[in-house]
């Protein structure tokens, strides 16, 4: 709801509306959730205040403060604008994570369940089965209950060392342990998650430098972010910049990829700074995709593979034995007078 009042809003602004008929419009205009939260806007600025402190108590913390350097600026509008398309690049960002592992977590899901099933239901009638025909095929069907178990005792062990690890490794970064530093870099997937939060981080940046904001007044701004994780970022490169260091040393710390500071060397050279963090973000972006294309060409076919493997056996399991029983009693129907 909020994304779509704000870029009314920034449609009304860009177009020369003052910001008190801009509420008006937009309070007409609005649904029936909206319209209520825009006519105190529309009072509370209609009396001089200011659309940050408006919004003070029903805005994320980032919104506030783009609005702050917009009123500052005299870019409210643009800076309206480009909170709507942060949070439309991060809402797609977050299908895109959901469609893209939505098809191997459910044949991986499937697989799990199917072999639940078999090892609860199945294998109990096939085994009062080869019982009842006195047949050899029961080894046969104790060795694949074995690997059923096997595999779904592996299966539980991974889920459990999965969720130590993602509680773990969510602890760690919210209270800043002292191994956690060293230990982040190496794990499997930070260099995604280090992908995506530079990203973000660029996007929020080069939205604050394009409004006229000087770097360092920028970072002062990310760091009042509601996200901890933001501020912790940005802390130590507005600390590097304050000592003199160059831009591309500045930005590497942290969760900041090593696959911008080439794009940001470039700044020290140009004074582009803002054009560079847009740079960044789109080799982000196509690396991320490329490197998520690449990872699912090989998740898919092995989700399939291990789907394939467990009908494959349980058919072997089941139906084979039963037709050597089967054989073993026609041979002896057959050997009777």
């Amino acid at each position: 709801m909020l994304p779509d009042v704000c870029r009314h809003l920034a449609q009304l602004l860009e177009a020369g509306i003052p910001l008190a008929d801009a509420v008006k419009v937009s309070a007409f205009r609005a649904g029936s959730g909206a319209d209520q939260l825009l006519e105190l806007v529309g009072a509370a600025v209609n009396q001089g205040a200011t659309l940050a402190s408006a919004w003070d108590r029903c805005a994320p913390r980032l919104l506030l403060l783009l609005l702050s350097v917009g009123d500052e600026t005299g870019r409210l509008a643009e800076m309206l604008a480009s909170w709507v398309r942060y949070v439309e690049r991060r809402e797609a960002w977050r299908r895109q994570w959901g469609q893209s592992l939505a098809y191997p977590a459910v044949v991986f899901t499937a697989c799990v369940a199917m072999t639940v099933f078999i090892r609860s239901t199945v294998l109990p009638v096939f085994a009062h089965l080869y019982t009842s025909l006195g047949g050899d095929g029961m080894h046969l069907l104790v060795r694949f209950q074995m690997l059923i178990d096997a595999f779904l005792g592996i299966v539980s062990g991974m889920t459990l060392i999965s969720v130590a690890g993602i509680v773990t490794a969510v602890l760690a970064e919210r209270r800043q342990w002292p191994w956690w530093s060293r230990v982040r870099t190496r794990l499997p997937g930070w260099r995604w998650y280090s992908m995506d939060r530079s990203r973000t981080l660029c996007h929020m940046l080069r939205m604050l430098l394009q409004a006229g904001v000087p770097i360092v007044q920028a970072l002062t701004v990310l760091q009042g972010s509601d996200e901890l994780w933001v501020t912790r970022a940005v802390a130590p490169v507005y600390v590097r910049l304050l000592g003199g260091a160059r831009v591309g040393d500045a930005f590497i710390s942290g969760v900041w990829a090593e696959l911008i500071r080439p794009i940001l060397d470039v700044a020290d050279r140009t004074g582009d700074l803002a054009g560079a963090l847009e740079r960044a973000e789109r080799v982000l972006d196509a690396t991320f995709e490329r490197e998520l294309r690449a990872f699912l060409k090989i998740l898919e076919p092995m989700a399939i593979c291990v789907l394939g493997a467990v009908v494959a056996g349980t058919m072997w399991m089941l139906f084979v034995p039963m037709y050597e029983s089967l054989a073993g009693l026609s041979a002896g129907s057959a050997a009777l007078p």
